[in-house]
């Protein structure tokens, strides 16, 4: 797992932008068509109510099976709370955070029935999907990835785009052989794709800096390019080397942007050009 720090710049010229990499000294390394299958994960009403069915499982590895999957349903519960009910369940569990009810969990009769409380369940019962986390399968050339992308807290409104911290998100991948063999996979394990996606990529590497740059094109909004690097101060430094203000940077995922012009892109289950 590692934490991915990328930006986005939006309304790019595609071929200004080209020229203003070369002249950097950039290297281009890629210009495909990718094509993107999108899955929600399990639901945490769904997570949560499979603690509470295997919290009595005494079988091998359980009761470490059950902590590590409250720890989980306290991560994904803690990016999509809101002020409110955190307030209520932090209060509940006698802690300031949700992080702190996760560092403090046992596997004891006392924290079973703190986590079956009518307090925890109803609230937890109002969370579904998280839409905070999602499986992409990915095919970019002859590269197939499965990769899990987790953004770790609640996202914020600026300029009529969500958007979030820039070091806010897990992301863990997988390399595999075969686009359709991936999604059989995943499907046989209950994850139905919920959309399909096509974009046009073009991708540059800044070796000074370590950095990858990203030109994407999506159906039905102008392309935007993406800076992912080790440290936010080499992203900085090189948007700035671009002749772009810091001001134009964006921290936010597809969907944000595509609702920044009223867009709701899950409103398709398939999106080509």
């Amino acid at each position: 797992m590692s934490k991915e720090l990328e930006i986005k710049i939006l309304e790019v010229n595609p071929k200004e932008l080209e020229e203003k990499l070369r002249t950097l000294g950039c290297i281009k390394t890629l210009d495909v068509l990718q094509k993107l299958y999108v899955y929600d994960v399990f639901t945490i009403k769904g997570l949560y109510q499979a603690i509470i069915a295997d919290w009595d499982d005494t079988s091998a590895g359980m009761e470490e099976v059950v902590i590590n999957r409250i720890k989980q349903l306290l991560l994904e519960l803690n990016s999509i709370i809101t002020e409110e009910d955190n307030r209520e369940i932090c209060r509940y569990f006698g802690e300031t955070s949700l992080l702190g009810v996760s560092n403090d969990v046992k596997h004891t009769i006392e924290w079973q029935k703190k986590l079956m409380d009518g307090t925890v369940a109803r609230i937890i019962s109002k969370y579904g999907v998280n839409p905070n986390k999602w499986i992409r399968l990915r095919q970019t050339g002859k590269q197939i990835t499965i990769t899990v992308k987790h953004i770790l807290e609640n996202c914020s409104i600026s300029d009529g785009l969500q958007q979030y911290g820039l070091s806010s998100i897990n992301e863990t991948e997988l390399n595999v052989d075969s686009i359709e063999v991936a999604n059989e996979l995943l499907e046989t394990l209950g994850f139905y794709h919920r959309n399909y996606q096509e974009k046009k990529r073009i991708s540059y590497i800044y070796e000074p800096l370590s950095l990858e740059i990203e030109i994407d094109t999506w159906p039905m909004i102008p392309p935007y390019m993406e800076i992912e690097g080790k440290s936010e101060e080499e992203i900085y430094k090189f948007v700035e080397l671009l002749g772009y203000p810091k001001k134009s940077i964006k921290i936010a995922n597809t969907s944000g942007v595509y609702e920044m012009y009223g867009i709701n892109i899950y409103d398709y289950k398939e999106l080509k050009f």
